[in-house]
């Protein structure tokens, strides 16, 4: 299901569509994820929830301050704790304000994300390759 969701949050671009999809992938995380845990899969629906908030205070204007809080959350560390499958819809997200020329400060802050993935995904790389590389050790 996760897998199946993650892509609209690149293709969906109106604001009932995008909000409900967070909400969904929200619920979702509360089924794979038990109630008392802060797992990366209720980590991942939390801050794609950020990322698509709305202004409660101003008709058909982001919540910037939410959104920018959003992937001021997304550091190295965060990405790399995430599963493979957890990471799809910020990626995704990120990707949709990425390609929106109307708004800067959220095209630079979603660039900064895929650039914290980019960063976490090759240190992982490297301490893969790291142990894979290294003789075994005798007993």
């Amino acid at each position: 299901h996760w897998e199946a969701l993650s892509p609209l949050a690149l293709k969906l671009a109106s604001r009932e569509s995008r909000c409900a999809l967070a909400a969904s992938m929200g619920a979702a995380a509360a089924l794979l994820e038990p109630r008392d845990t802060q797992g990366p899969t209720r980590t991942s629906a939390a801050a794609l929830v950020s990322l698509t908030a709305w202004s409660t205070t101003t008709v058909d204007e982001p919540d910037y301050e939410a959104r920018l809080r959003g992937y001021a959350t997304l550091l190295p560390a965060t990405w790399a704790r995430m599963r493979r499958t957890c990471c799809l819809p910020l990626l995704f997200a990120a990707l949709h304000d990425a390609r929106d020329g109307s708004d800067l400060a959220l095209r630079q802050a979603a660039a900064q994300a895929l650039e914290r993935f980019m960063a976490a995904a090759s240190d992982e790389d490297r301490e893969l390759n790291r142990d894979a590389l290294r003789a075994p050790q005798d007993p």
